[in-house]
């Protein structure tokens, strides 16, 4: 008579199917603690807190060789300044409020009329001492700032100069940016001239007029974001706790030592301040199937997982903490019929995946409940007996030690 039945062990006889579920209940919420939520809404967008005034811009025509100032090009060359600021600072991700002239109110472009001279004579700094101040009044700016809700503005004025008896802007140019705040404290300026920038009426030629003034700028905004980073992470390290744990070595005990020739073995380590916890399981155990109708003992089944596991811990800093894992083992097992002696091998290598939940019981002791399945097969037949499994776990049930 050949005896057939699928897998049978130890551990359903002692694991009430209470405890089963229970397992699987703390698998289901390390699932869920392991997720991280997501808003039902996104952030929006952060609300711009600089702007931009209307450029000041003073473009000379050649007049009987004397350069006299051109309304049409001058405000011509104010929008195409105005349009080119704003699209390198796009470019930054840097968001600006334009501010329309009629709410900016007139500025006092008097200062850049004696720039071509300064220019012609040579001057390195040509822009005079008054103009490192804006050309708008400080009360129109503070309005202005209060009324769009902004803390700083960026100030922009120059002049472009013709060539004798040109009738278009010639080459060269002066160009100076500031950015101001509330308190009328200059957050950054610099002064550009260029012999070569091009026309800047057009749009490409104030790009690179505004890209090489704003050259420092940049270098500046660079900085600060570094130095913002800087911060965070700062913030994000004194939020972590200081040490959350000490290096770890742990040796578990489990339940299959109960079993017939039971062996259920855990040693693993973790690094100081480290979610991830490495080890080496071993367990085996002895399962003997008796004649439902004699009582007779008919066959004996050797079962042995080995291998390497990894864990990572949510919560290693405190006291205890949910986990999921996996772990590679060596999943073998020997049937042996004690009628006729007949014996039969099989054995598979697969992963196991599962977690559980792990703590401790004062400083040297801890427990570790966890469970670990696979869909490995295995199956054993004596001629006169057969014990086939789908699927697999291991149950992990443990006290241990803490070094």
């Amino acid at each position: 008579m050949i005896t057939m039945r699928s897998s049978t062990c130890f551990c359903l006889r002692i694991l009430s199917f209470a405890t089963l579920n229970l397992l699987a209940a703390f698998l289901t919420a390390a699932a869920s603690q392991a997720a991280p939520s997501s808003p039902g809404t996104q952030p929006a967008p952060a609300r711009p807190t600089t702007g931009l005034l209307p450029p000041v811009m003073v473009l000379f025509e050649d007049r009987n060789n004397r350069p006299v100032p051109n309304a049409e090009w001058s405000s011509q060359a104010a929008d195409a300044m105005s349009s080119a600021f704003i699209a390198e600072m796009a470019d930054k991700q840097v968001r600006l409020v334009p501010v329309g002239r009629e709410d900016a109110g007139p500025p006092d472009p008097s200062p850049l009329y004696g720039l071509p001279e300064r220019m012609a004579q040579g001057d390195h700094q040509p822009l005079p001492e008054a103009l490192l101040s804006s050309p708008y009044p400080p009360a129109s700016m503070t309005s202005v700032m209060e009324r769009h809700q902004l803390d700083a503005l960026w100030v922009v004025s120059g002049v472009q100069v013709p060539p004798r008896g040109g009738a278009q802007p010639g080459k060269r140019f002066v160009l100076r940016a500031a950015l101001m705040d509330r308190k009328g404290t200059v957050r950054f300026s610099d002064m550009v001239r260029d012999d070569g920038a091009g026309d800047l009426r057009d749009l490409e030629a104030a790009r690179r007029a505004v890209r090489k003034l704003l050259a420092e700028y940049r270098t500046e905004e660079r900085k600060a974001e570094a130095a913002q980073a800087a911060v965070i992470a700062a913030e994000v390290q004194a939020a972590e706790p200081k040490s959350p744990h000490p290096a770890e070595l742990r040796i578990g005990f489990g339940i299959f030592f109960v079993a017939p020739d039971g062996v259920d073995l855990l040693v693993s380590f973790s690094p100081a301040n480290s979610r991830w916890q490495l080890g080496y399981r071993y367990v085996r155990w002895t399962d003997t199937f008796n004649d439902p109708f004699t009582g007779r003992e008919l066959t004996e089944t050797t079962e042995t997982m080995q291998g390497p596991q990894v864990n990572y811990l949510f919560r290693p800093e405190q006291n205890s903490t949910w986990y999921l894992g996996v772990s590679v083992l060596r999943w073998s097992r020997t049937e042996v019929h004690l009628v006729t002696g007949a014996s039969d091998s099989d054995s598979v290598t697969s992963p196991f995946f599962g977690g559980g939940y792990t703590g401790h019981i004062g400083k040297h002791v801890f427990y570790n409940l966890g469970m670990f399945l696979t869909a490995a097969d295995l199956k054993t037949d004596t001629g006169a007996s057969s014990d086939e499994s789908s699927g697999g776990f291991d149950i992990q049930l443990q006290l241990g030690v803490v070094f």
